[in-house]
């Protein structure tokens, strides 16, 4: 099924009525990255057509399977600023621990697939180093030796309960004007850009307007500092470094200005921002003592 987050994007929703090419293609990126979450670039790709995304998705997917996205990803750690206190009950402290446990799955199965993608498809967008074809098939590359670093929002994240399984993409038409008012204004932090897309995140999280609520009024004053734009500043500058390690990744002129339209807000402005502000969400389930400082 064909879903529009904004009345110019569109994307496939990851569900029982997505065509079976591109369900096939989803299945495969599922698998390969371990993590239940179609993110949104590729939901974006596959509205283009599944030839489109089983171009894209052929250049990247040997990056993803051969343990160079891993290694760079686990490098790519935002030094968060600190949350503002809302005046109300900590998020922390949620009263319903089932409902906590769900979330920090979200979080944590969107971090994951955010720092990689980022990574991957900001090397996508790269200058060609010998102007490759659209269409190839790189061979394996030995992992970039990186230093490992600790991340200490990782492993509080892990070691918090977590729910079985990830929940349910809530129905976009059932959210009612206050949870889409709340959602467009957070998908403005961070942001240095105007319009479309909205984050996944912030909709995936729109069963708990509560909390989305809450998160607003944290996320406020970071905004507003021009914290949050510094921070996917730095997160973007960390992944362009990255990116350079995986030359082989970029595809040529042609093929850029064709995808430029349907993804570049997402690579040079969403990811970006929802690397750092996915995990400052994450903190405010977290017990003080345990909230790290992403790194």
């Amino acid at each position: 099924m064909t879903a529009a987050a904004h009345p110019l994007v569109a994307e496939v929703a990851d569900d029982a009525q997505a065509p079976p090419d591109i369900a096939l293609l989803y299945g495969d990126i599922r698998r390969t990255l371990g993590n239940e979450v179609v993110n949104l670039v590729f939901r974006r790709l596959a509205a283009q057509g599944a030839p489109l995304l089983a171009v894209v998705w052929h250049c990247l997917r040997p990056a993803y399977t051969d343990g160079r996205l891993e290694a760079l990803a686990a490098r790519l750690l935002p030094e968060l600023p600190m949350l503002t206190d809302s005046g109300a009950a900590g998020v922390n402290s949620w009263p319903n621990r089932t409902e906590a446990a769900a979330m920090r799955r979200i979080m944590l199965a969107y971090d994951r697939n955010n720092r990689r993608n980022l990574i991957a498809f900001t090397a996508l967008f790269s200058t060609p180093v010998t102007a490759p074809p659209a269409l190839r098939r790189p061979g394996r590359k030995a992992t970039p030796r990186v230093p490992s670093v600790p991340d200490d929002w990782l492993e509080a994240m892990r070691a918090a309960p977590l729910a079985s399984a990830l929940p349910l993409w809530p129905d976009s038409a059932a959210l009612d004007g206050p949870v889409r008012d709340c959602l467009a204004r957070l998908d403005r932090f961070g942001d240095p850009g105007k319009g479309p897309p909205l984050a996944s995140l912030y909709r995936h999280l729109a069963h708990w307007p509560a909390f989305l609520t809450d998160a607003e009024t944290r996320l406020t004053p970071l905004q507003a500092s021009g914290c949050l734009a510094r921070a996917t500043a730095r997160t973007r500058a960390q992944a362009e470094t990255a990116a350079r390690l995986l030359p082989d990744l970029a595809v040529d002129p042609v093929m850029q200005a064709r995808l430029e339209p349907v993804i570049g807000d997402l690579v040079r402005r969403t990811l970006p921002k929802m690397v750092p502000i996915g995990r400052l969400l994450g903190a405010m389930l977290l017990p003080p003592s345990a909230k790290g400082d992403g790194r």
